[in-house]
């Protein structure tokens, strides 16, 4: 049973989950604010996070009937029939409450009671109704083509500006240029994702940006957003490093461009699975090399 769970969580996801707070850790580190503190705190709860909307994507997904035979991706747990609906719903309250918890305890590290602590504590209730919301109710935003914007605003600005936020009390300007990478490389992974089951979402009756754009649009979507992301953190290399070595995060670029040219060039099938773990990896890997630069 304990396996059923681990395989709901779908733990090859987290890379995602970490590597904006990484992100913003670094920028943070910059700014002379860093604090492990925040960190630590920040990575449990955007795990926590990415585990409860693995869950709500795996119970919303069942009960619409997207999880299907026809679908391209690993079969989740309610569609094998590892674990119950009510199972997944007690489930989703515990996470909910668990993400509230570390939540509580990370804001209490990064700030006093007052205006930003409350804001904060908005937001994180905004990104536990946007874990669910994806794919869970009639108003699912997933099945709508908004996936896209919310995990480009979760993953992305949120994620990065929101800790650097946390560690220096203060809004980092320059915080939003590595976010927009991060956010448009979290984009590009579900966007492959949705790539994969165009054929099957759309039988379904889910809209997402790649049934809307067809698979030519969808391709130069992907290739787009993945130049804008490099383009961004290149433009915060040429603003705040001044030493030759520490554009190292450039080399994250190959297994990107590898995704890229692969999903141009195969038609949606399962051997999307394995460029969606590269991409989530890479993603990862760009953040590390991006913090390493900042510690040289």
């Amino acid at each position: 049973m304990i396996k059923h769970w681990i395989d709901a969580m779908r733990l090859r996801t987290l890379p995602l989950a970490v590597s904006g707070i990484i992100c913003g850790s670094a920028v943070a580190k910059w700014e002379g604010t860093f604090n492990g503190h925040i960190l630590v705190w920040a990575l449990i709860t955007a795990i926590l996070l990415q585990i409860l909307s693995n869950f709500a994507n795996d119970y919303g997904d069942f009960l619409k009937g997207t999880d299907n035979a026809k679908r391209l991706g690993d079969a989740r747990a309610l569609q094998k029939g590892a674990i119950t609906p009510s199972q997944m719903k007690i489930a989703l309250y515990i996470t909910s409450l668990l993400c509230l918890l570390s939540g509580w305890n990370l804001l209490h590290i990064a700030f006093e009671p007052g205006l930003y602590f409350w804001l904060f504590f908005t937001v994180g209730i905004l990104a536990i109704a946007a874990a669910i919301k994806y794919t869970v109710g009639k108003s699912a935003y997933g099945y709508k083509a908004l996936g896209d914007v919310f995990v480009f605003i979760f993953f992305g600005l949120v994620a990065v500006c929101g800790t650097s936020w946390l560690h220096s009390q203060n809004f980092q300007k320059l915080s939003v240029l590595p976010a927009i990478t991060i956010g448009l490389y979290s984009v590009a992974v579900l966007h492959i994702n949705n790539t994969r089951d165009m054929h099957n979402d759309h039988e379904s009756g889910k809209k997402t940006i790649a049934i809307l754009m067809g698979i030519t649009g969808s391709r130069i979507f992907l290739a787009s957003i993945l130049f804008l992301g490099f383009v961004s953190t290149l433009i915060y290399t040429l603003i705040i490093f001044d030493k030759w070595y520490q554009p190292i995060w450039v080399f994250s670029i190959t297994p990107i461009m590898y995704v890229c040219i692969a999903v141009i060039k195969t038609p949606p099938s399962q051997q999307y699975n394995q460029l969606l773990k590269v991409m989530s990896l890479s993603t990862l890997f760009h953040s590390l090399l991006f913090t390493a630069a900042h510690w040289m």
